[in-house]
């Protein structure tokens, strides 16, 4: 059973590790122990919003939140990985890059429309005063299909004070569909994403009721 909580500073180097593996990028692009890291590092000191899913000693799970703004504090509290994330922007923007090839075209899926709003969204992923962004969410590849993402949101929910904002691709319906069982509220943003906003809610589960939720949704394996 994976037991979902806040971040322990004896989390970190798991933390680092599960958002490596999961391929976590930050700053458009940048990856890596170090800026995980550095990551993890800040939220056990409060920084950051940050819960963990564990099971047997290991994290498997993490997410990660933060308001729009953190990114100016953490450059400066960071300053060498500050100088490599400049470098790689600037290799981005001045290098040769590949096109880049995607899927991902053609008209949204009509299911998403079950879930998602047309309607002008109250906020926006680039544009959301007064809540913490979801930067990102990652379940290590052997650990996904049992809910253990979803627990993790809902106690991010729980733990922080200010509306949390997602976003998501409106391609991705499995992600549409499990954000609103979640309880999520989702707009339209743009072209092809979608923004999921999730209000504080003080009568939420106790930590025991998520992990209760996210052991009964995971497989009986002996």
């Amino acid at each position: 059973m994976a037991v979902i909580r806040r971040i322990e500073p004896r989390d970190v180097e798991g933390v680092a590790a599960c958002m490596v593996a999961c391929k976590g990028s930050m700053f458009g692009g940048v990856t890596g122990m170090r800026l995980w890291r550095a990551m993890a590092g800040d939220a056990a000191k409060g920084q950051l919003l940050c819960c963990v899913a564990v099971e047997d000693e290991k994290i498997v799970a993490a997410c990660i939140a933060a308001s729009r703004h953190f990114h100016w504090a953490f450059l400066l509290r960071h300053p060498v990985l500050s100088a490599e994330i400049l470098w790689h922007r600037l290799k981005e923007k001045f290098g040769s890059k590949e096109p880049v090839q995607t899927d991902r075209t053609g008209p949204l899926p009509e299911e998403i429309f079950k879930y998602v709003s047309r309607e002008k969204p109250p906020m926006t992923w680039n544009h959301c005063p007064g809540a913490d962004r979801a930067l990102f969410t990652g379940t290590l590849h052997e650990y996904r299909g049992r809910h253990i993402a979803a627990g993790l949101k809902q106690a991010m929910a729980r733990e922080s004070e200010r509306p949390l904002v997602g976003r998501i691709s409106a391609y991705n319906v499995i992600s549409v569909r499990s954000n609103h069982a979640g309880g999520w509220k989702m707009w339209l943003d743009g072209d092809s994403n979608v923004v999921a906003i999730k209000y504080p809610d003080r009568g939420a589960q106790t930590s025991a009721e998520t992990n209760t939720q996210v052991a009964a949704a995971q497989p009986n394996v002996k």
